[in-house]
């Protein structure tokens, strides 16, 4: 068993856990706001903190697996609205990450713009 920390708040759960050891759930930080996290080479790291500026993204709250090519699905907030998100954690370059959290919102914003259109009609 092991201890996994936390972003600064008093509880994390972890969801899921892939062949290399990587764990992802959500964590509490100070003032009980959640935040998704991954777990890797022994340290906690909010994802939030790899989200790209204007991404639309505003918090990603649940991390919910990882696979074992790095990919991360979950849940959170893209422009207002609560969303599923993929994210790919790169190895080595951080560019396939800022390609893979570009791709998921451009295809997010088309789901949404097709779903209103359909319910439109």
């Amino acid at each position: 068993m092991q201890d996994l920390g936390t972003l600064g708040g008093t509880t994390s759960y972890a969801y899921g856990i892939n062949d290399s050891g990587a764990v992802v759930g959500y964590a509490f930080k100070a003032g009980n706001v959640q935040h998704a996290f991954l777990y890797t080479s022994g340290a906690m790291l909010d994802l939030n903190t790899l989200l790209p500026t204007g991404s639309g993204w505003s918090v990603l709250t649940t991390a919910r697996a990882i696979n074992d090519h790095g990919q991360i699905v979950g849940t959170g907030t893209y422009n207002g609205q609560t969303m599923a998100f993929l994210m790919e954690i790169p190895e080595p370059s951080s560019a396939l990450l800022l390609l893979g959290l570009t791709g998921t919102a451009s295809m997010l914003r088309r789901r949404s713009r097709q779903d209103r259109g359909a319910t439109q009609t």
